[in-house]
């Protein structure tokens, strides 16, 4: 969610613990079920399923973020945020003081049985102060170890922090919210800007070390502007699984600003992708790839261009990164680099569907598939969900899976809903998405086995 975008609150919801069967992924679904793939008229794959994992009539529920314990592939969470159905859902300002007292919360659901059944809660981020939520980001750590990020707030955007709870028995139960980033830091202070506030967390671990990175975007232009004088991404490290917290460290550098891509990490390095311009990265322009070793980014700039750039590092092959852009035709094209970005391979296409494609994300397996999931719109005004991977040595990606089509949206733009996600494990592709039916939106897994 970005709060100089549309953006809405969120419906305050209790320690609500719910059980609700749906298909398990790991035990109920048989190969072969669900829709078939488009424009080839193959099958569908092994376990193809689909479900609702917010579960909410009184709310709409999106950017559903999916992470999966490496050592209890059982074990999952999702998060979501959620906007009130009785909000403006089509104000595009940033809300009232009304809704950021307490009236935009954080929702997550956990698993231990793969899916089958779900706990769902309030992210434990927020206190009497901080009373709102934004943006929550799971992740697990190699030992186990859950991470969620977010954004919190009080009376006013400038008033918030960036917060980051831990958990070790797979998301029962949390400690207490430790402080990443302030929203407002200061002149003279890092950054040295007074920026109006602060936006976008997201959080990566390296499965190689155990570091705990996590990054947000300081929005200089006036609240309720997409002004993009000053937004620049910083990120900072923690090697104590999120106890403390190293300084925050521009991704870019005045003459190449870094922007809102989110971050990744394998072999001891964090990856950042971000077009090289002043321009938002919606509108492309040259790639950059931003690599930190510990301490000091070093700025690659690539040979391709094109838009919201995300990046992936393959953590079964050191030095080896993938970067997912849009042409201007919002085809998605896949770049990869086995040498820290000296030389690179590519464009290989990914859709190869018909419609407006948006909302990508990209992820890669422990073993090194490379996993893809995007939105593409329909005739109708709703959108198809599809994913594809490929693997190590494949020359291309498979056909488009179609995960779900999602009714046409009942407002523009609802529950800070900016992405899709995708997450794989050593025998599954996993998305997140919000999903719209019934005129409101929730958050949605679904996936197949790879």
């Amino acid at each position: 969610m970005r709060l100089n975008q549309r953006w809405l609150g969120y419906v305050v919801q209790g320690a609500l613990i719910a059980s609700m069967a749906v298909p398990a992924a790991h035990a109920a679904q048989r190969a072969g079920a669900g829709a078939s793939v488009t424009g080839s008229g193959a099958p569908s794959p092994a376990g193809l399923f689909s479900a609702d994992v917010s579960s909410d009539p009184s709310t709409s529920s999106g950017e559903p973020v999916v992470a999966v314990n490496p050592t209890d592939p059982g074990n999952v969470i999702v998060t979501y945020t959620q906007t009130s159905l009785g909000q403006d859902l089509g104000t595009g300002y940033v809300p009232n003081e009304r809704n950021l007292e307490g009236e935009t919360q954080c929702g997550y659901a956990v698993s231990h049985d793969g899916g089958a059944t779900w706990e769902r809660r309030q992210v434990p981020i927020t206190d009497v102060v901080q009373l709102g939520c934004a943006d929550p980001f799971p992740v697990f750590g190699p030992r186990g170890e859950a991470y969620i990020v977010a954004g919190v707030f009080g009376a006013a955007v400038a008033t918030g922090e960036i917060r980051i709870i831990s958990s070790t028995d797979g998301g029962s139960t949390w400690g207490s919210p430790v402080v990443v980033a302030h929203t407002l830091p200061g002149p003279g202070s890092t950054p040295d800007y007074v920026a109006v506030f602060s936006d976008r967390p997201w959080i990566a671990v390296d499965q190689s070390t155990g570091a705990v990175h996590a990054s947000v975007v300081y929005h200089a232009g006036e609240v309720g502007q997409n002004s993009n004088v000053g937004n620049t991404r910083y990120v900072t490290s923690s090697s104590d699984g999120g106890a403390t917290w190293g300084p925050l460290l521009p991704v870019g550098s005045a003459g190449d600003p870094g922007g809102d891509a989110p971050i990744s990490a394998a072999a001891g390095t964090l990856a950042v992708a971000y077009v090289a311009s002043s321009s938002p990265a919606s509108s492309g322009g040259p790639v950059v790839l931003a690599l930190d070793r510990g301490g000091a980014f070093t700025r690659i700039h690539t040979p391709f261009s094109g838009s919201d750039p995300q990046v992936a590092a393959d953590p079964s092959r050191p030095g080896s990164y993938a970067v997912l852009v849009l042409d201007p035709a919002t085809n998605l094209e896949v770049y990869t680099t086995h040498d820290c970005g000296r030389s690179w391979s590519g464009p290989a296409p990914v859709n190869r569907t018909k419609g407006s494609n948006f909302k990508a994300w990209i992820g890669y397996s422990p073993a090194g598939v490379l996993g893809v999931v995007w939105r593409t719109t329909t005739a109708n005004g709703g959108y198809d969900i599809f994913a594809a991977d490929r693997t190590p040595g494949a020359g291309g990606f498979t056909d488009p899976v179609r995960i779900r089509t999602s009714e046409p949206p009942a407002f523009f733009y609802a529950a800070g809903d900016d992405f899709s996600d995708v997450t794989l494990t050593g025998q599954w592709l996993y998305v997140g998405w919000g999903n719209w039916a019934g005129g409101r939106m929730d958050a949605w897994w679904g996936g197949y086995r790879i």
